[in-house]
């Protein structure tokens, strides 16, 4: 679904709007993640393309044009795209998306959208349910929150942490450890801090 916000603008009393288009091409999405440096977005868990990201470009906002889907690695969860600004060298100015895809984060050089790649495919020990994860602002690691391990495994929240400065084979490094058992959830790097909701802390 897609509206307008600069229709908000001096509104000052309730009311009912009508959406400025839909997309009806899949039933349904769990998350949606845009790039707002390309412009592409990408929707996360729909009922086609096996679960994966469905891509959408929106040159067109009002009208997103369906670009292509990532199928190779089942369904995933949630994903980050960026212009990639890392260490690894051979892939900084591309668009790469990091997909957190229920027991593994999977790397995607996402720049042709009609031929896109799988860099590499990363499990973990004590994995539970790899569920959302977001490059710092360096591009150096991605920190990834598990949905389940804490309630599988009966240790403290547990934020891991992968070293991306080869993109091909990202290392997993360590991981932070919460003062209580609460559920990671989502978190969001901004600066050099990640917040993160959780429950039920």
């Amino acid at each position: 679904q897609i509206f307008n916000l600069t229709r908000l603008r001096g509104v000052t009393t309730p009311q009912t709007f009508a959406a400025d288009a839909r997309n009806r091409s899949f039933g349904r999405g769990h998350t949606i993640h845009i790039n707002s440096a390309t412009g592409f977005i990408y929707v996360n868990g729909s009922d086609t393309c096996s679960g994966g990201p469905r891509m959408f470009n929106t040159t067109s906002p009002t009208n997103p044009t369906f670009v292509g889907c990532l199928s190779g690695d089942g369904y995933t969860h949630d994903s980050q795209a960026v212009i990639y600004a890392g260490p690894h060298t051979t892939y900084q100015g591309r668009e790469i998306l990091v997909t957190s895809n229920e027991d593994t984060i999977t790397v995607w050089d996402v720049s042709n959208k009609s031929a896109p790649v799988q860099l590499a495919r990363k499990t973990y020990a004590g994995e539970g349910y790899t569920h959302q994860g977001r490059f710092t602002e360096n591009h150096r690691y991605f920190i990834v929150d598990d949905e389940t391990d804490e309630t599988q495994f009966l240790h403290n929240t547990k934020t891991y942490v992968w070293d991306m400065a080869n993109l091909t084979n990202p290392v997993l490094v360590g991981f932070f450890s919460g003062p209580t058992q609460a559920t990671d959830h989502n978190q969001f790097v901004k600066g050099n801090f990640s917040y993160q909701a959780n429950y039920p802390a």
